[in-house]
């Protein structure tokens, strides 16, 4: 009696069990006789696949077609979409039109995010980022700008785009042009127009810390000359990184914080350094602690000195200071771009990729390091950095345009 009641359980246990999902086994065929068929591998009460009345749906519920995949998809051998036969004997074919994604972008900072964009410079020029290298090989790209007046400034996403950094097609065309990422950087598959007016040498640079490290203290040098840097004092990354006008940057919050590449070659006849900044202070605001003044080249956010006050410093040979003064002030809390630079006569000062502000200077004493700090105007300042460049030659006003509109916030 205790076994017959045992069967009669586990007849009863496994019928409520096929009940359950709504199987119906035919030999060794499974066929669904109602409701949907979910599948959870992982025992975690997510469905990693179901099939409904309308299609298969992997890692998607209630699939919307007959095939919703909802993330990606690999097929390793070939695709036919729209019909059944393959008649180009190609990986993929199409039987039918594609349809693309547009993405309309207007002046400002923009990244791109579509196979075609349509750029607006109507109201201003337009910044367009492309997609990091390392997560869009293969990805092509069309831009068309639909509008004669202004500049759009293309940069290459952590990468070059044909050997420069940044490019500049200039008002006055309609050009489009086709992109491709080689995984090692943006190359044209083809342009309307040479209307790619200014470009950036990538020979140029001497130096780039793009900041974009998340733990640890060391700085890695996206210019291919392997000159990264240190943080000093103890200071790291994790915990430090804050999100930048291009992706993040580096918060400085001691006197003592500093970044340092100390090599001990740099730059020599000639230089241009540029970076995004901003501070929790005003360059106007009172200040507690001086910021001493060293180093041969150099910007002080603010200062008593009125010599030195907000301005580009640069150390002559004799060992006296020359300096250039920004002639617009400095809100707390908002990103700047500052730029300087020196062609062995003129020291020239940019902010926000326009020229402010220049002195002349008939010989430089280089010094041997490069150091990021944080001023200290007061026992709480928070300094934030990112996009640190340093050429070897002074840049044109049309260049240090293009470096400021590819970080444009």
């Amino acid at each position: 009696m205790i076994l017959l009641q045992k069967f009669l359980l586990r007849l009863t246990l496994i019928a409520f069990i096929s009940q359950s999902m709504f199987l119906t086994t035919y030999g060794d065929t499974i066929v669904s006789t109602e409701g949907n068929i979910n599948f959870d591998s992982n025992n975690d009460d997510a469905n990693e696949m179901q099939i409904n009345s309308t299609g298969l749906g992997v890692h998607m519920s209630n699939p919307s077609a007959n095939l919703h995949v909802g993330g990606n998809a690999i097929i390793s051998n070939q695709l036919v979409v729209g019909g059944t036969n393959n008649t180009s004997n190609s990986t993929l074919h199409v039987n039918g039109t594609i349809g693309y994604s547009v993405q309309s972008l207007n002046a400002g900072g923009n990244v791109i995010s579509s196979s075609i964009v349509l750029a607006d410079t109507s109201s201003g020029n337009a910044s367009l980022i492309l997609p990091k290298l390392s997560d869009s090989i293969g990805m092509q790209i069309i831009i068309k700008r639909t509008s004669l007046l202004n500049d759009i400034i293309l940069s290459g996403g952590g990468g070059n785009i044909e050997g420069d950094s940044s490019k500049l097609i200039g008002s006055g065309n309609l050009a489009y042009f086709t992109l491709i990422n080689t995984g090692t950087e943006w190359v044209y598959l083809n342009n309307s127009e040479a209307q790619l007016t200014y470009t950036i040498s990538s020979s140029n640079i001497f130096l780039w810390w793009a900041l974009e490290e998340t733990s640890g203290n060391s700085i890695s040098d996206k210019s291919g000359f392997g000159r990264g840097g240190n943080l000093t004092n103890s200071h790291l990354f994790s915990g430090n990184s804050v999100i930048g006008p291009l992706s993040n940057g580096l918060s400085l919050d001691d006197g003592q914080d500093t970044a340092i590449y100390s090599d001990g070659s740099i730059p020599n006849n000639a230089y241009t350094y540029a970076l995004w900044t901003k501070i929790n202070f005003g360059s106007e605001d009172t200040i507690l602690n001086e910021p001493e003044i060293n180093g041969s080249a150099g910007f002080v956010w603010a200062s008593g000195n009125t010599l030195f006050h907000r301005s580009a410093f640069h150390k002559l040979s004799s060992g006296n200071y020359v300096t250039t003064q920004l002639n617009s002030t400095l809100s707390a809390n908002t990103w700047y771009h500052i730029a300087a630079t020196y062609d062995g006569t003129n020291l020239s000062l940019y902010l926000n990729g326009i020229y402010e502000s220049g002195n002349t200077a008939a010989s430089w004493a280089s010094s041997t390091n490069i150091i990021l700090t944080n001023p200290g105007l007061k026992d709480n300042t928070v300094a934030n950095t990112d996009e640190l460049k340093v050429y070897d030659k002074a840049l044109l006003a049309s260049e240090i345009h293009v470096i400021f509109g590819a970080g444009s916030p």
